[in-house]
């Protein structure tokens, strides 16, 4: 039997998750990504969203580091 669990998280629960799972800093999250580190210290903190494209950035980021996230499971 396959059980299949929809997902959602926050932008700002997304950045945390790439971070801690991939040990690396905003500045190099910015760096990968091409979106301002300010803004990103913005989406962590909780300030601020970010746009669709934005997100699709952060969560192909986080599927090339071995998570399984669908661009649906972010919410805006």
């Amino acid at each position: 039997m396959v059980v299949f669990m929809e997902i959602h998280m926050t932008i700002r629960e997304l950045v945390q998750l790439i971070r801690i799972n991939s040990g690396i800093t905003q500045k190099e999250l910015a760096e990968l990504s091409n979106i301002d580190q300010g803004a990103l210290c913005m989406y962590e903190n909780g300030k601020r969203t970010a746009r669709l494209g934005k997100r699709k950035r952060l969560v192909d980021i986080a599927n090339k580091a071995g998570m399984n996230i669908k661009y649906t499971d972010i919410q805006s």
